[in-house]
């Protein structure tokens, strides 16, 4: 039999595809939750949960070091100054960075290394010797050995007490000329900790009533300790430990959430909304108007004092304040107009003349065509209350912006391209339109004009005059949860709907009649559809989530493909889909499919069947939790929403985009032998054979550099994906003639 040499290069070469590639990277949060800050020079380093804010304290001028920038998080939980005077940083999954001058590198761990802890890193140390102290008790330092920047780890003694509880502070102190460390948080029963070099061990013999926030020097071997709930104490050699509350002081607040020294030997403490300066037995507040309440959820969070006697302050929500001479300032460090919180939600549009709509939980922003940011529809926590959520943001043929809002009287509003109310509908002008107390909801136009509103209470329809709703007592929908709605080329209505435990699936509504598929009448993975686009082909794109709500990668069932009469789910267990749980699914005009997953990032399904995968660390995306996406052919970008205060990231479309070829395996060569399919590689580790509806039909390992999976069918087309020791996988076509 003769045998045909193929790469994956020349074998596509007669088959022109889209390939999807992003560059360019954008990263846009808000840097008004301030968590630490670091005095270097000339310069105030902040770390927020939106990255790094680099200030000029003179001029004023400032720097943002985002993930586009190096930073492996942009929720820096910790800085640090070593001997030399480089600054380090710590993000919230406990991975250390360098600035390097101009960006931040992330130090590359051995082998050595102990599994980074679970809970979240909030203090970070550089002592004299190198080591680098953080989080849950891991030290870190540099391999001497290799003259390096990787990093190893050392273990301290008794680190079991510890039991892996969160750490907040770290104080290094001498006592009797030698170097000890004190160690404050949540330690299993909230004790204080004190290692002299040898030995770590509990210093007091009582627990601490409250979680330690933060520790600073006392005089004469005295330490202070800030609690998040009880108040200032103060440690004595002697064991005697001293409590300042509001019960038997004048402190402002028994939650003290930091605690500095000064230049003169004072101490100032960041209390609720109140600045606080004591001298060690005596309290000074110092408020002012401008830090606001909101909702008991803003206040002070870190403080930093000054020689000159500036003092730093940071806070929950409103960014960072400058106090001097009895007087607060505001500082802004805010690239971007997001809340503090910097959580997006599940719905983004662009309307007709090219302004992207986003929502986040408490705000609407707008993206005009000339790049200027607006939050155009604030939620501010005072006039509406503090639940209030916009659920949804879509644009109707007209032009207009519908919102969608819940837990308020007000259930949805219509505004212009510029922001004007044009109409607001309520539950109490519109009684049927109770479901404004639902959760998320989603938007719909159909070539009638009509508005087509999706609710956790049902389907509502907006003819310009009057509302109607479909429910599951007038309709066959299975269930009053509608997820998610869109239009198919023929103009029907299709929609997803489930809740947990309920019997949910996918309808369609041509304008007279119903067409409903669950579980019980077709192969539908899930009874809880969640979220769906259409193709070119008027092919349905959906998933469906695990019925009992969990997320995850190892939760749900993937992507599911429904052409009008087969079902083809692909999920992490036969195809290059990396997580299970799928929030959002976009579709471009090339019919690449784009997916935002839980954990795992933006992939796309490439119209040649070519997966692509876009996460933390290999692309410059804010977030691995991908709530919403929106393909913007206006800027040629493709933009992005994330969960859990990761805020919005964007990317370009490589240039060459819609007119490229699918690239070669630079390590595999394919080898067609009859019905088999021989694979040749010296680095691959196991070959896999799908059909195109991504069944697999065969895998193999490799066996001195080689692979062969037989197939039943010839001739037909395959897709194969070769996989590589370091977990990377590649994967093509092959036609076997």
């Amino acid at each position: 039999m003769r045998k045909i040499l193929f790469t994956l290069g020349g074998l596509l070469l007669s088959c022109l595809c889209v390939f999807s590639q992003l560059k360019d990277w954008g990263n846009y949060t808000n840097n008004n939750m301030v968590l630490c800050m670091l005095s270097d020079g000339d310069y105030l380093w902040i770390g927020t949960n939106g990255g790094i804010v680099k200030l000029n304290k003179s001029t004023g001028e400032k720097h943002f070091y985002n993930r586009c920038d190096g930073l492996p998080n942009n929720k820096i939980t910790a800085l640090a100054l070593d001997g030399n005077g480089e600054v380090w940083a710590s993000s919230e999954n406990c991975v250390i960075s360098k600035f390097n001058g101009t960006g931040f590198d992330v130090l590359e761990a051995t082998a050595r290394v102990p599994v980074r802890p679970a809970m979240p890193n909030q203090t970070l140390h550089v002592d004299q010797s190198g080591r680098i102290w953080y989080g849950a008790l891991a030290i870190y330092t540099k391999d001497q050995e290799l003259g390096t920047d990787k990093i190893l780890g050392w273990k301290l003694p008794n680190t079991s007490i510890l039991n892996y509880r969160l750490v907040s502070s770290f104080l290094f102190t001498t006592v009797n000329g030698e170097e000890v460390l004190y160690i404050g948080g949540q330690i299993g029963s909230t004790r204080l900790l004190k290692f002299d070099g040898k030995e770590l061990y509990p210093v007091l013999k009582s627990e601490i009533p409250s979680a330690v926030t933060a520790l600073a020097p006392g005089e004469n071997g005295n330490i202070w300790i800030a609690t998040q709930g009880k108040g200032l104490m103060g440690y004595a050699p002697d064991g005697t430990l001293t409590t300042f509350n509001t019960s038997n002081s004048n402190i402002p607040a028994n939650p003290v959430y930091d605690i500095k020294t000064d230049h003169r030997g004072g101490y100032w403490l960041a209390c609720q909304r109140s600045l606080v300066k004591f001298d060690g037995k005596d309290f000074i507040s110092y408020q002012t108007d401008l830090i606001e309440p909101m909702e008991n959820m803003n206040f002070m969070t870190s403080i930093l004092p000054e020689e000159d006697g500036t003092v730093w302050v940071g806070t929950k929500k409103q960014g960072l304040f400058k106090f001097a001479n009895g007087e607060f300032t505001p500082v802004d460090i805010a690239p971007a107009p997001l809340l503090a919180d910097n959580y997006m939600a599940f719905s983004m549009c662009m309307d007709k003349v090219g302004n992207v709509w986003s929502a986040g939980r408490q705000e609407l922003l707008k993206i005009d065509t000339e790049n200027g940011w607006h939050s155009l529809f604030k939620l501010d926590g005072k006039s509406v209350p503090v639940q209030n959520r916009i659920q949804a943001v879509k644009d109707d043929l007209q032009g207009n912006v519908w919102v969608a809002l819940s837990m308020s009287d007000t259930c949805v509003v219509k505004l212009s391209p510029e922001g004007v109310v044009m109409e607001a509908f309520t539950g109490t002008a519109h009684p049927i339109l109770k479901a404004g107390t639902q959760r998320e909801s989603c938007f719909v136009s159909d070539s009638q004009g009509n508005v087509w509103w999706g609710t956790y209470a049902g389907l509502y329809r907006y003819n310009g005059k009057t509302w109607e709703c479909y429910t599951t007592d007038n309709s066959p929908i299975p269930c009053n949860a509608i997820t998610d709605l869109k239009v198919d080329s023929k103009g029907s209505l299709w929609g997803t709907v489930g809740f947990q435990g309920e019997e949910g699936g996918v309808f369609k509504f041509d304008g007279s009649a119903w067409t409903v598929y669950t579980t019980k009448n077709s192969p539908l993975p899930t009874t809880f559809a969640m979220c769906l686009d259409i193709d070119s082909k008027d092919r349905i794109w959906l998933h469906c989530r695990d019925r009992y709500g969990n997320i995850g990668k190892d939760y749900g069932s993937g992507l599911t493909c429904f052409d009008g009469e087969r079902w083809i789910s692909y999920t992490t267990a036969n195809s290059d889909l990396p997580s299970n749980t799928i929030w959002d699914i976009a579709i471009d005009k090339y019919d690449n499919i784009w997916i935002g997953t839980a954990e795992m990032g933006l992939t796309c399904l490439d119209s040649d069947g070519t997966w692509t995968n876009y996460n933390t660390m290999n692309s410059g995306i804010a977030s691995n939790e991908v709530s919403c996406i929106l393909v913007d052919e206006f800027r040629n970008r493709v933009w992005m929403n994330h969960l859990f205060g990761g805020g919005m990231s964007s990317a370009t479309f490589d240039e060459a985009y819609g007119i490229s070829f699918t690239p070669y395996l630079k390590n595999a060569r394919i080898l067609i032998e009859g019905q088999s399919l021989l694979c040749t590689s010296p680095n691959a580790v196991k070959l896999e054979i799908y059909t195109l509806d991504a069944v697999r039909v065969g895998e193999a390992r490799f066996t001195n550099g080689e692979a062969t999976v037989t197939v039943d069918k010839v001739p037909a087309t395959y897709l194969y994906a070769v996989t590589y020791p370091d977990g990377r996988r590649e994967s093509g076509k092959v036609m076997m003639k």
